[in-house]
Parts: C-alpha cells; sequence; structure tokens
C-alpha cells in the first residue's frame, strides 16, 4: 500500500501525469488512480486500481477495502474511464513462475 501511495503521491503534483493519447486526441483526467496486482481467493491474479488521495490514511482504507473486495469477488476493479491509472509492477503475496505481463494491448495508459 506504502508504495502505491508513494507512485501516486509523486505523480499528483505532476500536470504531465493526467494526460492520456486516445486515438488522435489527448484525454486530460481530473484524478489519477493506482494500480496493484492482487492474488484473488481462487488463487489467480486480479488487477486493483485505487482513487489517490493526498491523505494517508484516507487512502490505506480505500486500498484495503478495494483490494479485499477484488480478492474475493475475483471482478478486476478498472477506474480507467474516470482516472488516470498508474500501472504498477506492485504483485501482493502471489508467487509467479514466469515472466508475466498485465499490458495486453487494450490499454492506452503508457507504462
Amino acid at each position: 500500500m506504502l508504495m502505491d501511495y508513494c507512485i501516486g503521491k509523486a505523480a499528483a503534483p505532476v500536470k504531465e501525469f493526467y494526460f492520456l493519447p486516445v486515438g488522435d486526441k489527448l484525454m486530460r483526467f481530473d484524478t489519477i488512480a493506482v494500480n496493484t496486482i492482487i492474488k484473488n481467493r481462487t488463487g489467480e491474479v486480479s488487477s486493483c486500481d485505487v482513487l489517490f488521495t493526498d491523505d494517508l490514511e484516507a487512502y490505506n482504507r480505500e486500498y484495503l477495502d478495494h483490494t479485499g473486495q477484488v480478492a474475493e469477488t475475483c471482478v478486476d476493479r478498472d477506474l480507467s474511464l474516470d482516472s488516470m491509472v498508474i500501472v504498477t509492477s506492485a504483485i501482493i503475496d502471489t508467487e509467479i513462475d514466469g515472466a508475466v505481463g498485465m499490458n495486453s494491448g487494450i490499454f492506452n495508459n503508457p507504462l
């Protein structure tokens, strides 16, 4: 959680982090979210976006609530329609025996 919070904290004051090229347009978002990969209840991996807030305690609560919900439901939490999502390589409590990339080619945001 703390690593993701620090990533959001470092990105939030940088105006370029709020822009995303989509086709021939440049989209500007008002908020930033930070992504993390978690092990879900089936032992597979799921993706969870957490809206960044400067308040560490509030971010921690949101992080724990949303990662717990995603782990239990096995349903990814995607905030990319409303927020610029910063993709991280943070993987929680998961063993991976190979190279993994969550970039499927359908996501626009630069990694």
